[in-house]
């Protein structure tokens, strides 16, 4: 991801933060389209897009938190949408960019092979305190 921004923007201190800014915009528009597929407001989005954390820490420091929630947010809705190829690639590029992606996992898995929501919340909860 760093060597194509680098290759996009150059290796500026504010192409790197031009790039953050682009994966935040893309969260909030996939998140209102996650809002709006499950009858929810799109508006809604706006408690995240103006809050004044996200906004200082993508848009001033450049955090890679935007990266790895817009995958989070892209993951939600392939899942939604029935594409769990898809869904679990994007939830394992957003994972390799910080940790905390993995902890939505459970409501990525559907009832595949006769396991229930339930069971695999289960089973992905009782894996997590020995993983580390």
């Amino acid at each position: 991801m760093f060597h194509a921004s680098y290759l996009v923007v150059g290796g500026t201190v504010i192409g790197g933060k031009i790039v953050m800014v682009c994966f935040d915009l893309g969260a909030v528009g996939l998140l209102a389209r996650l809002l709006s597929v499950r009858g929810k407001d799109p508006r809604y989005v706006l408690l995240y897009a103006w809050h004044p954390l996200a906004c200082w820490e993508v848009g001033h420091s450049g955090h890679v938190d935007a990266v790895a929630i817009a995958m989070m947010a892209g993951a939600l809705l392939a899942s939604h949408r029935s594409r769990a190829g898809l869904a679990g690639v994007l939830l394992g590029l957003a994972t390799l960019v910080k940790g905390y992606p993995i902890s939505i996992a459970p409501a990525l898995l559907g009832h595949e092979n006769g396991a229930s929501r339930s069971d695999w919340q289960v089973r992905y909860c009782s894996m997590c305190p020995t993983s580390e």
